[in-house]
């Protein structure tokens, strides 16, 4: 495994994570607005301010999703370019091999019948 391989394999592995804490933080998030709506229809006092607390929590953790959408979109970009890296040292290998190959191809020497031909 080469270093650009390596380097792939931890850039996917923290743009699963950063999909992770991303789903992480919708899933917190939709539960306080169920929880806000469920208070809703509760007019008491405590009710009140447990609706306070939630609507900070959530403003809260919006702010978070839109920091962790940003880590996403940086992480995913981080491994598409680590991923153009690695393709394009493959097709330079290729390119590479299929020149070696060429040259062997020239350096080969010619079949009996093509040297008799020459000779005539």
């Amino acid at each position: 495994m080469s270093a650009l391989d390596a380097l792939v394999r931890l850039q996917r592995w923290q743009l699963d994570e950063r999909r992770r804490e991303l789903g992480d933080l919708d899933q917190l998030a939709h539960r306080l607005r169920q929880e806000a709506e469920r208070l809703d229809l509760d007019l008491s006092g405590q009710a009140s301010e447990r609706r306070q607390r939630i609507a900070q929590s959530l403003t809260a953790i919006e702010e978070q999703v839109t920091l962790a959408r940003e880590a996403l979109g940086g992480a995913y970009q981080e491994l598409k370019r680590s991923e153009m890296a690695v393709a394009s040292r493959v097709v330079q290998h290729r390119r590479a091999a299929l020149r070696q190959q060429q040259r062997a191809s020239e350096e080969a020497p010619a079949p009996a019948y093509q040297r008799r031909r020459r000779q005539r």
